[in-house]
């Protein structure tokens, strides 16, 4: 039997119907907190939507959810409830469950999460930004208009966003990036050998390679520079796209691409 932990009669640390602008309509807020025992080496599932993601590791034996929640009636916020599920398989879900059939036209719910690193982390919303700090494992993060942030990952990495822009620092793993409009810059720590597969469609990219890189690496633009370092070997070049390899093997292979803008690899 899953166990539910909700949050659904405690006091809002701040609710009530807010002055000036709104979020499209959703004019009362509220702050939820709640607490729920973690359990190590377990994976993460969150879902949010009209909201932002924000996971930061802890010492903590505690998973620690602070949820920001917009409704359009004080009755509805009063209603909602934070949920974190723990499946049979042990992964823990944290989302919002909405009164009335569901969530309505504007309503959302962005989340700030600490914990002890999961195993595997999964996190997707809509219309809000996701950032990922000091975890460890395989993360897939997913939003529709927001930016990405990574820092201090040691694992794999797919990042997707249809309008935003994608940093990542300090990774160990590999990476997968995807956004249609925005610019991409990724800083691989020292013991990253790749692969990556980045691409946007609208933005320049900028990627510092560390020592440790090895493989072929392609880079193709439509409408841009490309700038990479002497230290590698150039197999083909022409004004558009590039095809480099760093160190002796020409595997694994990444690649690199955007429409509009420039790639930079240093």
């Amino acid at each position: 039997m899953n166990r539910r932990t909700a949050l659904a009669a405690l006091a809002l640390a701040s609710a009530g119907l807010l002055t000036g602008c709104t979020w499209n309509g959703a004019a009362y807020r509220g702050t939820r907190a709640l607490t729920t025992q973690a359990a190590a080496g377990s994976p993460l599932r969150v879902e949010a939507v009209n909201g932002s993601i924000a996971i930061t590791a802890s010492t903590s034996p505690e998973v620690s959810i602070s949820a920001d929640v917009r409704a359009q009636t004080q009755e509805r916020l009063d209603a909602v409830q934070i949920l974190a599920d723990r499946e049979p398989d042990g992964t823990l879900v944290i989302r919002a469950d909405w009164p009335d059939g569901g969530r309505r036209s504007s309503e959302g719910v962005s989340f700030k999460i600490s914990l002890p690193s999961p195993s595997t982390t999964a996190a997707k919303t809509s219309n809000g930004s996701l950032s990922f700090e000091g975890l460890s494992g395989p993360i897939t993060g997913t939003t529709s208009n927001g930016s990405v942030t990574l820092r201090n990952h040691r694992g794999d990495a797919s990042l997707k966003t249809s309008n935003g822009s994608v940093t990542v620092s300090g990774l160990v793993g590999a990476l997968t990036v995807a956004t249609s409009n925005g610019a991409v810059k990724a800083d691989l720590a020292t013991g990253a050998q790749g692969p990556l597969d980045v691409s946007t469609s609208n933005g320049s990219v900028t990627i510092t390679l560390p020592p440790s890189f090895t493989g072929e690496l392609a880079l193709s633009t439509s409408n841009g520079s490309i700038r990479h370092p002497t230290t590698c070997t150039a197999i083909e070049l022409t004004k558009n796209s590039a095809k480099l390899r760093f160190g002796m093997d020409s595997t694994p292979a990444s690649k690199v691409r955007t429409s509009n803008g420039s790639i930079t690899i240093n």
